[in-house]
């Protein structure tokens, strides 16, 4: 899946989380997006997917996915592992309800 996101923080537009990176990823297909606002927390770099720092890079990265089908294959299966498990809403109630927990000793 190919999305990344142009910086538009002056206008006080930030990309959040990015769920449609996950709703990929729970189909095992890895993201290619821009290092802008919270990105880089829903793709993980050269795990997930892949994140470029400028759209000159973007041809570039597309190239190599599409030649390297192992490395499109590896990506996609960590992010469809990790959507189904760290970022499973049971695995996220459980993170906040240990860390309230902590807190309250």
């Amino acid at each position: 899946m190919v999305m990344p996101t142009i910086d538009e923080s002056h206008n006080n537009s930030v990309e959040g989380f990015g769920i449609a990176y996950i709703e990929a990823a729970l189909f095992g297909i890895p993201s290619i997006a821009s290092n802008v606002g919270g990105t880089s927390e829903a793709v993980i770099h050269n795990k997930t997917g892949i994140i470029i720092e400028n759209l000159s890079e973007l041809s570039n990265v597309l190239k190599d996915l599409i030649d390297d089908k192992a490395k499109r294959q590896m990506l996609g299966k960590n992010a469809k592992v990790r959507a189904q498990t760290e970022l499973d809403w049971e695995y996220q109630i459980e993170t906040y309800i240990s860390t309230i927990n902590s807190l309250n000793k």
